[in-house]
């Protein structure tokens, strides 16, 4: 490529002299800097690989919202948050709710999960001075969904050995049928199995429903009644009594 010593004349920022003059008078490198500008605003709005690092950044910020406001998957699919996600990154596209069940949320759960059970796994050190470090108690309640669907959630307790309370959601799932004892009691043994806890745990705490506490007799590991429950019961004993 070579340079000409012409000298242009324009007006102010117009530029039409200096493109009249490259194409009429250096055509070759008119058309080269034709397809660089083309490529140039072809890749500014190219979309970005979903495996892209930025891609991936911004895909896990919109699951982590989805999560944090117990919103629903379907919401990713919603113009208004697509566009506030361009607005971020033009190039970016907001994932559908196919790629986001199968990859995204599957992968977080399992990143989860592992360290939940790393967590559990160092509740079960031997060598630590903290006796508490070493136990696990858990907490079980039977709720219902707003459609009537019934879960069961299963919560462990247990003190690290810095001494700090955690606690870890292990489980909430649909659970069919009666809630009986035993169907209770069969749900959990397979549950501290799966964790590799069962010998951990030194404690279930429930709500005083009959079920749950002839479930605490079957576990075998203790069983206390849910303080908050039981505080609820007599309040409600001694407001209706009054009437």
């Amino acid at each position: 490529m070579h340079t000409c010593q012409a000298t242009i004349t324009r007006t102010g920022t117009i530029t039409s002299s200096v493109i009249y003059h490259l194409s009429s008078k250096h055509p070759e490198e008119h058309n080269l800097m034709k397809k660089k500008l083309r490529l140039a605003k072809k890749s500014q709005f190219a979309s970005l690989p979903l495996d892209n690092e930025g891609s991936q950044y911004l895909t896990r910020l919109a699951v982590e919202f989805l999560i944090y406001n117990l919103f629903p998957i379907s919401l990713v699919e919603c113009p208004k948050l697509q566009t506030i996600f361009t607005q971020i990154e033009s190039s970016y596209g907001l994932p559908c709710r196919k790629y986001m069940m199968k990859t995204v949320f599957e992968k977080m759960y399992n990143d989860t999960r592992a360290q939940i059970a790393n967590e559990l796994k160092n509740a079960n050190d031997k060598s630590s001075i903290n006796f508490f470090s070493q136990s696990v108690c858990l907490t079980m309640d039977g709720w219902s969904s707003q459609t009537g669907q019934a879960y069961l959630t299963v919560t462990a307790h247990f003190i690290r050995k810095d001494y700090v309370l955690k606690s870890v959601v292990l489980v909430i799932m649909e659970f069919e049928g009666n809630h009986t004892s035993e169907r209770c009691n069969a749900f959990l043994e397979e549950l501290c199995i799966k964790w590799l806890i069962f010998h951990l745990i030194t404690c279930l705490v429930s709500d005083n429903c009959s079920a749950m506490k002839k479930t605490g007799v079957m576990f075998g590991k203790g069983w206390l009644s849910c303080g908050d429950h039981l505080i609820n019961l007599c309040v409600n004993y001694m407001k209706y009594r009054k009437h």
